[in-house]
């Protein structure tokens, strides 16, 4: 094979297959890796769908920029990460040589080319996350693509933007019903979108083998040579029966032959010399961001931590090590959590831009490494600090007063941010765990700030953006930080102070944590003549993920979590006719008063999304919300850990008072078949509105109780 740049010392072509041996598929004599400091693959699936139907079709791409590793040996490199959802790489620590190249510019597009040529039995693909197939069917549009490609993913199996009831379906054909993604391999996944799909790395083998139209097919579907399990496989046969080619289908095969097969596409391949030395390994990286300005341009956070990998290549492997911690696993970006190391050492920075990389590494570069270096058989300080910190937070069973992951989850990374320091500080007399009193605190704080610190009366409409404002990343760390013990109490009272002092609007307002009497006041209080008075906040969901935190402990490895309706939207009848604003209301109470009763915490719970679909237009009594507690249930809710109608009651915090309620409210609908069912009675109103306002209360009630919040007034 000739080599790359042997006829011309800065321009050449290079042909897709060449380019996505040489990046991805094999480790040829001339290779091609990343720059160890630029991030992973940033493209969405459609990104990868249209550069293929542009191949096919002859459109020109641009070209991708190399340069000699010999050239920058101060630069690690590492090997490709192709799409999303791919396993991350380690920085390499070999040496540079001859034959290998440092991609600069390019790597979204060679990461797409390198998928069009993966075979499932290659031994990366299990790594690499991605599978691109092609729709044999008659395209859709043909002016908006000629070539249907789809990109399915681990993160989405059957193709991106399909529909639950799509999903739900492909789940069914494959006898994988309620199934999370996590437990779907890529050889028993399809695009759901596609008419006729095949993999396209295997159709483009089968077109090499030389075989007719004919023969292909059979080589597809009866040998196997497309590595589908047997009931994907049984799917694309049946497929291939009644829906029908493309007309031009030979055109295709005619355009795979000569694009990919024959290699006479080819891509510009410009070569960066590094004439006489005069660019540095750190100039580098300003060309790889200046070329990225018109490109697909990382944030600042990703362009700091690039240069930081740029002068301290190691850092990428240990963030990536802290990401696949199984208790950590998704809870922090790389850029999140080298803003959350840098504010251990220094809590006054709160973001990472370009502008102040220098400052921050000359002065703080020897502090970082020693909060992220470690010995081959033990973790880091920053490691341990965070394992401790989320240990503290999370739910340990039981009726313990921990957060759930999916809470936990939703945090902001300031309430990270100030439980790490503070840990940081003590950790030498914290040892194994932080103590009882530390943790129900560090809980109490996780909840209030969640809860934007407060349920009070009036409104004010930059309530949200003040909770969300900067200055409270400071001020929280500066709370605790001159404190023996965690002190939630202390963060509360510094919040309201400072508050008070910045915005006018609280010095007149009453700040408080209510007591239940007082919220189950706040939050119905009695309507006025034609008006519905409702009160609203943003802590409902932090109710209901606490209120329900045992079964979504139990849930947590099943990333497969909706909130559900308990009285759906659908069951109610609640939308009208096209072009009528008569929707559901009641008596002199208009359609103001539809959506704050449906859509009441009162009337949520959060549910896996594969029962929740199945049952989604039932009354509650269809969706086991009933009074016969021991019923036993179907195999698909046992999967979930409720065995009965009275797990489902008491994972969705359904106690008798208000299942007394939900059935009054049935059989009103259901003795009232003459009644349009877009009116309700005034007393199927009445019976609504009390249950989701007292369930409302009930849920705050034990939050309240739980975490002792009267101790912090």
């Amino acid at each position: 094979m000739t080599k790359l740049y042997e006829d011309n010392d800065s321009f050449d072509f290079i042909s897709l297959k060449r380019l996505a041996k040489s990046y991805y598929i094999e480790n040829d004599t001339e290779r091609i890796a990343l720059a160890g400091f630029q991030r992973g693959a940033a493209w969405k699936a459609v990104n990868v769908e249209a550069l293929w139907d542009s191949l096919l079709r002859w459109f020109p791409i641009g070209s991708i920029l190399l340069a000699r590793a010999t050239e920058f040996s101060e630069v690690k490199v590492r090997p490709p990460q192709p799409s999303q959802s791919a396993i991350s790489t380690k920085i390499s620590k070999e040496d540079a040589t001859e034959g290998l190249y440092i991609l600069i510019d390019g790597q979204q597009r060679s990461n797409a080319i390198a998928l069009g040529f993966l075979l499932w039995n290659h031994p990366k693909s299990s790594e690499a996350g991605a599978r691109l197939w092609i729709d044999l069917g008659e395209p859709v549009d043909r002016k908006n693509k000629l070539f249907e490609f789809y990109l399915c993913t681990s993160d989405d199996p059957f193709g991106e933007g399909i529909s639950v009831g799509q999903k739900q379906h492909a789940l069914e054909i494959i006898d994988k019903s309620g199934k999370d993604d996590s437990e779907i391999s890529l050889n028993e996944s399809y695009p759901v979108k596609a008419k006729l799909p095949v993999p396209f790395a295997e159709f483009v083998q089968a077109i090499g083998d030389g075989n007719d139209l004919q023969n292909i097919r059979t080589s597809l579907l009866q040998d196997n040579t497309l590595n589908l399990s047997q009931k994907t496989l049984d799917f694309m046969k049946e497929r291939f029966t009644k829906a029908s080619l493309r007309t031009d289908l030979q055109d295709l095969l005619t355009a795979v032959r000569e694009v990919v097969l024959d290699e006479k596409y080819k891509i510009p391949a410009i070569l960066f010399q590094n004439r006489d030395g005069r660019v540095s390994s750190m100039q580098l990286y300003k060309l790889f961001e200046r070329i990225n300005i018109s490109g697909v341009t990382p944030p600042q956070a990703e362009m700091f931590f690039s240069v930081l990998k740029l002068t301290w290549p190691e850092i990428g492997d240990y963030v990536a090590e802290i990401s696949k911690n199984n208790d950590l696993k998704g809870l922090f970006r790389p850029t999140e959590i080298i803003l959350a190391v840098l504010r251990l050492v220094k809590p006054e920075f709160t973001e990472l831009t370009l502008s102040s990389f220098e400052k921050i590494t000359e002065a703080h570069q020897h502090a970082l490494r020693d909060l992220l270096e470690h010995e081959a058989d033990s973790e880091s300080i920053f490691l341990y600090c965070m394992r401790l910190a989320y240990h503290a937070l999370h739910y340990r069973g039981n009726g313990d007063y921990g957060l759930p992951r999916q809470l936990i989850y939703r945090l902001r990374k300031r309430v990270w941010h100030t439980i790490l320091y503070w840990i940081y500080v003590h950790r030498d007399e914290i040892k194994e765990d932080v103590s009882d009193s530390d943790r129900f605190n560090m809980v109490r704080f996780a909840l209030l700030d969640a809860m934007d610190y407060f349920i009070f009366t009036g409104w004010w409409r930059g309530y949200s953006q003040y909770v969300n404002n900067g200055m409270f990343y400071k001020l929280l760390i500066d709370a605790i930080s001159d404190s023996g013990d965690f002190s939630a109490r202390n963060i509360f009272h510094k919040v309201i102070e400072r508050s008070a002092k910045d915005v006018s609007f609280f010095s007149t307002t009453a700040l408080k944590i209510y007591t239940p009497k007082e919220y189950k006041d706040w939050i119905s209080p009695d309507n006025e003549e034609n008006k519905l008075n409702w009160r609203s906040h943003s802590a409902g969901h932090v109710f209901l993920l606490y209120a329900q935190r045992d079964y979504l402990e139990k849930w947590e490895s099943l990333n497969d979590l909706d909130k559900d309706h308990i009285i759906p939207y659908n069951w109610m009848n609640f939308s009208g006719p096209v072009g009528t604003k008569k929707f559901w209301k009641v008596d002199t109470i208009g359609p103001e008063g539809r959506s704050p009763v449906i859509n009441s915490p009162g009337n949520f719970r959060y549910w896996p999304s594969s029962l929740n679909r199945q049952y989604k237009d039932k009354p509650p009594r269809g969706k086991f919300i009933q009074s016969e507690l021991s019923t036993m249930l179907s195999p698909d809710h046992l999967e979930r850990y409720i065995n009965t109608v009275g797990d489902v009651l008491e994972a969705s915090f359904i106690d008798k008072e208000s299942l007394d309620k939900i059935k009054s409210i049935e059989d009103l609908k259901n003795n009232s078949p003459d009644l349009d069912s877009r009116i309700w009675t005034q007393d199927q109103y009445t019976l609504f509105k009390k249950l989701v306002d007292e369930r409302c209360n009930k849920m705050y009630e034990h939050l309240y109780k739980s975490m002792k919040l009267y101790e912090l007034d």
